[in-house]
């Protein structure tokens, strides 16, 4: 690796330093940093996905971790914070005792890595419908209930109001 100069000011006094910094160089080498068990000493979320939308209250979460880790979840909504086990696989699961209102859910995941002791995490949003999803959405202002003569007798009416209005401005109306 190769060094070039660099000037580096220091502010809020008079002193200047030259530090040499390392030159990025290419090479025909790869140069791996993942480890062939880097994935089991992570912690994950595998479902629900993240926006995934859930018609079931009680969601089932699943993760993966450490085998024989202590998993802890926070949903955040509710708030709930559970503890489980992974299994000798690395698998877990929770079913939430309480149900989850409609709406969006957060979750977090985490464990601690026996390799580094370091605390792994992860997290995911989920969105609760009860409904299923399959109900009719009515973001319109077409009008869902109430009668035809009402709406024709308000539209009649303010069509009037304009009209007088139009017409007291011209002098046609006194």
């Amino acid at each position: 690796m190769g060094t070039t100069p660099a000037r580096v000011t220091i502010t809020g006094g008079s002193q200047e330093t030259t530090v040499p910094l390392p030159t990025p160089t290419l090479s025909d080498e790869e140069e791996s940093t993942q480890s062939g068990d880097a994935s089991s000493s992570a912690v994950l979320i595998i479902a629900p996905e993240k926006n995934e939308s859930v018609a079931d209250e009680l969601p089932t979460i699943t993760g993966k971790a450490p085998p024989g880790s202590t998993v802890t979840l926070v949903i955040r909504s509710n708030p709930v914070t559970v503890t489980v086990t992974a299994d000798a696989n690395g698998n877990w699961s929770y079913t939430p005792t309480i149900p989850l209102v409609d709406g969006t859910h957060s979750v977090v995941a985490s464990a601690i890595d026996p390799v580094s002791g370091q605390t792994q995490t992860s997290s995911t949003s989920f969105i609760v419908a009860a409904g299923g999803g399959n109900e009719a959405s009515t973001d319109s202002a077409t009008p869902v209930a109430g009668t035809v003569e009402t709406t024709i007798f308000l539209l009649s009416l303010g069509f009037l109001l304009l009209l007088s209005g139009v017409l007291s401005r011209y002098g046609k109306l006194s």
